[in-house]
């Protein structure tokens, strides 16, 4: 809605008198000008019987992800936070009647949140005595983060500026040197090496970049480079002897672009439509006689949930898009082991008794979560590690897999694969730990995080979505 109020235009959005109905409130995110903003709420069938609807017309004004909202009658764990972006709605300078002759809301019907809020508007004090506490408000972006942020055609959103100069890799200003290619080409060989004397194989992906899917999205005069890193590395690397097995689905993820997102618009990371499509694209390296238990399209379903995203939390108002997210129909893997450090240094062991005898090592950065709910149901055991370009050879020893699996984002090519001058695994561990840098642990009840996640039960429900076609 907000990309379609500003493709108006100004002249266009200047002779709006009003706006009605239960989104209106969307409009406030982007700063339309002198606003008196009015909630007149009656029966809840005016909002669809959708629990908690009246709230979510208010929260609509403050944050992109309201309809995260939990559909539940009972206060959840992060009620306090609800209550605090209703109160920052509220401040906004609504005014909010409840009239007369509607009923009582009740938290059985209504939902929770809109009952609180009923019995705010009909106290003595008023809205503005609601709630006692309210908690924290989320800060909004500061313009350091979303100078970020490159703004595209169709609504999406690019990375403009991070560590690794990726827009430069794109576009062609920031290559791969003779060095750095020379480095690769080694590290390369040393892996194969080093893998195959453990008896093991080692696959390498490397997952393409939203630039190079959607590249048509750029926007003007931006162009992707045919020299980007990645495709550098292609070249070098294929032809080495014995060949080493480097993916790139770079034409699976287009083609299923045509019809579905595989990246969201207001993140940097593939869906988990574009992170099955990478695990077909293992499964096919991998070869018929592998032993794995292959996830069929038929068992996985994908469903629409929205979500803001690491680019879309830079930009203000922060701005939401669809994420395509995987049900698996049949869970067969479970989560045996967990360090629960966050990101760098993470390290999760997954079992599957229902898959052939077959054990894999994953190494892989933030990527590889969107993978592990299809890679732990094809392995009787997998571990993994968040490693960016590094190959402990400690744990492959100790794991004896039948694969190593290296996941790499297309950005970070320019991360060497210099595993022997890596930061010591145990000591990246032992630094988050000292810091507190530690994944909060599942709260029972609490929804999944969207993103970076290692809880196979995505709380998906389990009707709905759509398989992909054979």
């Amino acid at each position: 809605m907000i990309d379609a109020w500003r493709a108006l235009g100004r002249e266009t959005t200047s002779r709006v008198q009003c706006a009605a109905g239960p989104l209106a409130g969307v409009l406030l995110r982007v700063g339309v000008g002198a606003v008196h903003p009015v909630a007149v709420f009656g029966r809840a069938g005016d909002l669809h019987r959708a629990p908690n609807g009246r709230s979510r017309s208010l929260l609509a004004s403050v944050v992109p992800d309201s309809w995260s909202l939990a559909l539940s009658h009972e206060p959840p764990v992060d009620a306090g936070t609800w209550r605090a972006r209703v109160r920052a709605a509220i401040e906004l300078g609504w005014t909010i009647q409840w009239e007369a002759e509607a009923p009582v809301a009740d938290p059985i019907a209504d939902g929770w949140l809109d009952a609180e809020l009923a019995a705010a508007c009909r106290a003595p004090g008023g809205i503005a005595a609601w709630p006692a506490s309210a908690g924290a408000i989320p800060p909004p972006s500061k313009p350091e983060a979303a100078a970020k942020v490159l703004a595209g055609r169709h609504g999406r959103l690019f990375l403009a500026q991070d560590t690794h100069d990726s827009h430069r890799q794109f576009v062609g200003e920031r290559p791969l040197s003779a060095d750095e290619l020379d480095a690769w080409e080694r590290g390369t060989r040393a892996r194969q090496a080093r893998i195959a004397a453990k008896g093991a194989r080692l696959i390498q992906l490397i997952g393409p970049a939203p630039q190079a899917v959607h590249a048509a999205d750029l926007p003007e005069p931006v162009t992707l480079s045919p020299d980007r890193p990645a495709l550098q590395l292609l070249r070098r690397l294929r032809p080495l002897v014995p060949p080493p097995e480097l993916l790139y689905p770079l034409d699976e993820l287009r083609r299923a672009s045509v019809l579905l997102d595989t990246f969201s618009k207001t993140d940097s990371h593939w869906n988990e439509l574009g992170a099955y499509l990478a695990y077909e694209a293992v499964l096919q390296a991998l070869g018929d006689g592998a032993p794995v238990r292959r996830l069929a399209r038929s068992e996985v379903s994908f469903h629409e949930t929205c979500f803001a995203g690491d680019l879309g939390e830079k930009t203000f108002p922060a701005r939401a898009s669809l994420f395509l997210r995987a049900r698996v129909h049949q869970v067969r893997a479970r989560l045996v082991g967990d360090n629960r450090v966050r990101n760098h240094g993470r390290e999760a062991e997954f079992a599957c008794d229902a898959a052939p005898p077959g054990r894999c090592v994953v190494f892989g950065d933030s990527w590889a979560y969107a993978m592990m709910p299809f890679l732990a149901e094809s392995f009787r055991r997998l571990v993994f590690r968040h490693r960016v370009n590094v190959v402990d050879d400690d744990l492959v020893e100790t794991a004896r897999p039948d694969v190593v699996l290296t996941i790499l984002t297309e950005r970070f090519c320019t991360a060497l694969p210099l595993d022997e001058k890596a930061i010591p695994f145990e000591r990246e561990v032992a630094r988050k730990h000292k810091a507190n840098a530690l994944v909060r642990r599942p709260v029972p009840g609490e929804p999944p995080a969207l993103q970076f996640s290692l809880d196979l039960n995505r709380g998906l429900p389990v009707g709905g979505g759509f398989t992909l076609p054979d």
